[in-house]
């Protein structure tokens, strides 16, 4: 595995000589198509076929944001794509190429003209081998001003620059049914882990989960029906997960009654929420210790020294689908109206009656880095009342 790394780092830092073949593939393109997302992930390639993750548009929506631009061949691949994040006017173009038995993906951030995303898959006898994808953390605008000599090295010898994943395929008969793995994230240094890939008696590829080497499991991916009622697949997962913290604070030696329950979580990447249970005992001391001067902060931003993991492999299929949907629909409002209404029914149903609570506890779902300023409204969707809530703003608690 530490070979096929090696390989797609060795291609990307061959792939700063190469910005300047953006113009020859512009020049393949036969017609256009937009998006509001990411398509065409070569991971999903396949030489009979190369579909987009969601519609393509002929025309650009004129709904004022920014949308992927997609130039397609002859033969209706992308050969082609450009992008911008006007508000940052930071801009991208990239291009596709196919051969017999390889196709890559090369992106540039124009700016600095840093290859900052490269996938690769090959094919023997008909057969995907391999997948290769790393690409700069950031978007590497970050880079700008930097020989391309020191951004190399700078990425090589960095635990937070490079995001890598490699998969050796393995197969019975016809089709994929294990990969070895390797990953790099920021901050997590390399992992290596196995794939196995399961099927449907339609021979529909159904899930892939990932086994650590520690022995850990998680669904990477989960099939979503075409069918699917999103909204059912919400409700049902909001209520699945309350009853799931529920049975994990049971398991925890946690001080009752309590005041609060944080949901915390991070919008994108993560809809599984940390637990964050603060007692009545907690507010009080907080209160007799600041008097007047207890605020927000204090009583509702916690230092996460009590911060517990939920362990809960049957929400991870239904979560992984919701998750495969934001992606594809980029309405990330799905996972935080999720997650508030799985707070709604703790603080509605007291925690099940399983656990002591105070008259006025709320749990709460808060995304800190983005949601902060909406906590009063956070508070109202999470189903705490208005009387509480004006007592609260009286206060100068919230």
């Amino acid at each position: 595995m530490t070979e096929l790394y090696d390989d797609i780092f060795a291609r990307w830092v061959r792939a700063f000589n190469e910005i300047n073949w953006l113009s020859r593939y512009k020049e393949r393109v036969e017609h256009t198509k937009y998006a509001p997302t990411r398509q065409f992930d070569l991971k999903d390639f396949d030489q009979g076929d190369f579909p987009a993750h969601s519609p393509l548009y002929d025309e650009k929506p004129a709904d004022g944001s920014d949308h992927y631009t997609y130039g397609m061949d002859a033969q209706g691949r992308p050969v082609h794509v450009a992008y911008q994040h006007t508000w940052n006017k930071v801009f991208w173009e990239g291009f596709y190429n196919y051969s017999a038995d390889r196709a890559e993906y090369i992106e540039f951030e124009l700016g600095t003209g840093v290859p900052t995303r490269i996938e690769v898959v090959q094919f023997e006898g008909g057969q995907k081998v391999s997948f290769q994808q790393f690409s700069l953390n950031g978007g590497g605008y970050r880079l700008a001003g930097e020989s391309n000599r020191d951004i190399i090295d700078k990425v090589r010898n960095s635990d937070f620059l490079g995001i890598c994943q490699v998969k050796k395929f393995m197969y019975e008969k016809d089709r994929i049914v294990g990969a070895d793995c390797l990953a790099v994230y920021p901050g997590a240094g390399r992992s290596l882990f196995r794939q196995t890939f399961l099927y449907d008696r339609e021979g529909r590829l159904d899930e892939i989960k990932n086994i650590y080497e520690n022995g850990n499991e998680q669904v990477e991916y989960a099939y979503v029906s075409p069918e699917v009622n999103v909204a059912d697949l919400s409700n049902r997962l909001s209520r699945e997960m309350a009853d799931s913290i529920v049975e994990t604070l049971l398991k925890k030696n946690i001080e009752q009654p309590l005041a609060t329950l944080e949901l915390s979580y991070r919008s994108v990447a993560n809809y599984m929420p940390s637990l964050v249970p603060k007692s009545l005992a907690d507010w009080d001391d907080i209160i007799a210790a600041r008097g007047t001067e207890v605020d927000f902060t204090l009583l509702f931003i916690p230092g996460y020294e009590t911060l517990l993991s939920m362990d809960a492999p049957a929400l991870e299929r239904p979560l992984q689908q919701l998750m495969q949907i934001i992606e594809q629909t980029k309405d990330y409002d799905l996972g935080r109206n999720m997650l508030r209404k799985t707070a709604f029914l703790l603080t509605r149903g007291k925690l099940n009656g399983k656990i002591a609570v105070n008259d006025n506890f709320i749990a709460y779902a808060v995304d800190w880095e983005g949601e902060g300023q909406e906590f009063e409204e956070i508070l109202r969707d999470c189903g705490q009342s208005e009387e509480v809530i004006a007592d609260w703003k009286k206060k100068g608690w919230i």
